[in-house]
């Protein structure tokens, strides 16, 4: 018996979005919510860490100023289907901050990679991608640090 596997996308809360928007009026850095078969044949799935050294032009995220205010950091995966001709085709949020999925989506449909040949011929491929926020470490002395090294400081100095 042969099974048939069906991936659920879904809409990004987006601020200013009505709920009910319809796919075909969505940004394309948006994900809607529908079914998606996969295709029957000719993709292929690459490792991220294989898929990582085939890219050719890359955006890095813009960190989102309200996640950076509140101090999230963390990592987002995605699953990214790339085109025969390299460019990225769809994808689905596997996991990550809901403060930073948007600004990592937006990010990686920019992305280009180098076209994967499969016998000679180009073939569309599936892999993951992790985009990570960090935020820079901040100084315990500053007096921007909401941490318990405030304490520490005010005794010191």
């Amino acid at each position: 018996m042969r099974l048939l596997l069906i991936s659920l996308q879904c809409l990004l809360s987006v601020p200013g979005l009505p709920a009910q928007t319809p796919a075909t009026t969505l940004p394309p850095n948006l994900v809607s919510c529908q079914f998606a078969l996969p295709k029957a044949s000719g993709r292929i799935f690459v490792s991220e860490s294989v898929q990582e050294e085939r890219i050719l032009d890359s955006v890095q995220p813009a960190y989102p100023s309200e996640a950076k205010r509140k101090g999230i950091q963390g990592d987002v995966m995605l699953r990214v289907i790339v085109g025969e001709d390299g460019g990225v085709e769809e994808i689905h949020l596997v996991r990550g901050s809901p403060a930073l999925v948007e600004a990592a989506i937006k990010a990686v449909w920019q992305w280009r990679y180098e076209p994967y040949l499969l016998n000679g011929k180009p073939v569309e491929v599936e892999t993951r991608v992790t985009v990570r926020f960090r935020l820079p470490p901040r100084s315990a002395c500053n007096g921007k640090f909401a941490g318990s090294y405030v304490w520490m400081c005010a005794q010191t100095t």
